[in-house]
């Protein structure tokens, strides 16, 4: 429906929560935490106006999740998504399609949802996720505060990593991946990026061994190592 200012107004499930933009900027997924699905939509024009996309063969846009999904995050590529379910502690796992097909093994409508099932997180309340910038590694905080992390395979399935979480203890409110933000400079990230844990509005653990300001970053860039350094906040 069309309301005041030429606004438009999309049905979804209900109770929608999480929200990703595909790295295309041509979709956009929200999750529905009351009816535990995900509402795929086209985005054209500028600005922009969405869309309903339906799952081809069907009349409806929505896809199943697991129990009370609480958010998405997009795989930096576009290829695969993932929902964490707070209402059973897992993430779904789905492949986006990227070009439309009428034929063939996996016939699907670009930007649809097909489902590669689940992976368990905890018994309960899988939260908040993020995706590692160099695209190996899923990261996910519990509701007990552990951040887990998977890698993902080349089919888009997560396995967990042989580390499969760090605890940084009570409090973990978040996580956040970075990306290179100073290439010339002593104190270098690494181009394909890391993860802070956030905890109590801190930043406490990184996914590289710090020794110091003025000193480079080195270590694994796609795993968290619990003990590493605090290195405050950022503006």
């Amino acid at each position: 429906s069309t309301g005041a200012g030429g606004t438009t107004t999309l049905t979804t499930g209900s109770v929608p929560r999480g929200v990703a933009y595909h790295p295309s900027s041509k979709y956009i997924y929200v999750v529905n935490s009351g009816t535990n699905t995900i509402g795929a939509y086209t985005s054209s024009g500028n600005p922009p106006t969405l869309t309903v996309l339906n799952t081809l063969g069907t009349t409806t846009n929505l896809v199943a999740t697991g129990a009370t999904p609480y958010n998405i995050a997009i795989e930096p590529s576009g290829n695969y998504a993932y929902v964490t379910n707070s209402g059973d502690g897992t993430v779904s796992m789905y492949k986006i399609c990227q070009i439309s097909r009428n034929t063939g093994v996996l016939p699907c409508t670009a930007g649809t949802l097909s489902s590669l099932g689940t992976v368990l997180v905890e018994a309960s309340n899988s939260n908040p996720i993020q995706i590692s910038a160099n695209k190996t590694t899923v990261f996910v905080v519990s509701g007990s505060g552990k951040v887990y992390q998977f890698a993902i395979q080349s089919d888009g399935k997560l396995v967990a990593r042989a580390t499969p979480y760090v605890d940084p203890g009570a409090g973990t409110v978040g996580i956040a991946t970075f990306y290179n933000v100073n290439s010339s400079a002593a104190t270098t990230f690494p181009s394909s990026g890391g993860a802070y844990i956030i905890k109590s509005q801190s930043l406490l653990y990184n996914s590289l061994t710090v020794s110091g300001l003025g000193s480079s970053f080195s270590a694994p860039i796609d795993t968290l190592i619990p003990g590493s350094s605090a290195i405050g906040m950022f503006r």
